[in-house]
């Protein structure tokens, strides 16, 4: 995955709608994720994830790994409540804002697991938290389900440009996709037809460009 650049105006757009996340600009703008995990510290996780939670896509995919230092981190041993809101944060943000999470899971998996795994650590009550590692399956479930969502292919009989677009429904990412077949005089004679008519259903891999918007 390619390294994100720390984000400017234009990933920062839209912020001044949100009082808190004006402030979280005022806080992180310019600056790196190394420069901003003191931030995180302190008992001010809270505060810090609900500014993710509705900062722009591209703000909250390159803080959120100030949150995820933080919490690797020794500081952050028995912090519950950074560990808690940690999980919640991402589950909330994927259903908020759909791709946002599952873009960048593979870079945010290791942690995830770890929280997951590891509640004691984090001296996290099941009274009082709920567990842990039920939270960090919603977060995998939801990635496995959106990794099989069900693709819709047209094949067209003429050399136009390839057409994509995407949309959602119930839950999950349908793709409508135009394909093209150019002219082939030893194609077969029932070929045009044949594709021109059918309907083909595939399941798409998560690694299909185009599959996510």
């Amino acid at each position: 995955m390619k390294a994100r650049g720390i984000p400017g105006d234009k990933e920062w757009h839209g912020y001044d709608v949100d009082l808190d996340v004006r402030y979280a600009h005022k806080l992180l703008f310019g600056k790196s994720v190394a420069e901003v995990v003191q931030h995180f510290a302190g008992g001010r996780c809270i505060e810090r994830a609900n500014e993710l939670l509705f900062m722009p896509r591209a703000a909250f995919q390159y803080y959120v790994f100030a949150f995820v230092e933080y919490i690797r981190s020794p500081e952050a041993e028995e912090d519950s409540d950074a560990a808690s809101v940690f999980l919640r944060l991402l589950l909330n943000r994927e259903q908020k804002d759909p791709g946002s999470v599952k873009a960048i899971y593979p870079k945010l998996g290791e942690t995830v697991s770890f929280v997951a795994g590891n509640q004691e650590y984090f001296d996290a009550s099941p009274d009082i938290y709920g567990s842990f590692a039920d939270l960090g399956e919603q977060l995998r479930r939801s990635r496995r389900a959106a990794s099989s969502a069900v693709c819709v292919r047209v094949v067209a009989t003429r050399g136009t440009k390839a057409q994509k677009t995407a949309w959602r429904s119930s839950g999950a990412t349908v793709c409508l996709t135009t394909e093209v077949i150019t002219n082939n005089e030893n194609r077969s004679p029932n070929t045009e037809q044949y594709y021109s008519s059918r309907l083909r259903l595939c399941q798409c891999a998560a690694s299909v460009p185009g599959s996510w918007t």
